[in-house]
């Protein structure tokens, strides 16, 4: 998958994005973190998880002391097709 931000501002500093793909029976799967400190830049991310069985995509922030969390602050949804 490639994920191009527009609008998605940089991660502060002690911050980085992780990206989840959700399924319609709750089950999350993580394709990848970035901590881009630029924005506009694509970002590459990789899930064997098909697009039809987790179809919801959500970026979160996530500080760096924490363990990475679907439920941290949400700043981006998708559907994908």
């Amino acid at each position: 998958m490639v994920l191009e931000p527009d609008g998605l501002p940089a991660a502060a500093a002690g911050s980085y994005y992780t990206a989840w793909l959700r399924g319609p029976d709750g089950t999350v799967v993580p394709p990848g973190s970035f901590h881009e400190r630029r924005t506009g830049i694509p970002v590459f991310l990789w899930s064997a998880v098909e697009p039809a069985a987790s179809p919801e995509f959500v970026v979160t922030l996530q500080s760096e002391n924490d363990q990475p969390s679907p439920d941290g602050p949400v700043v981006l949804t998708a559907r994908l097709r």
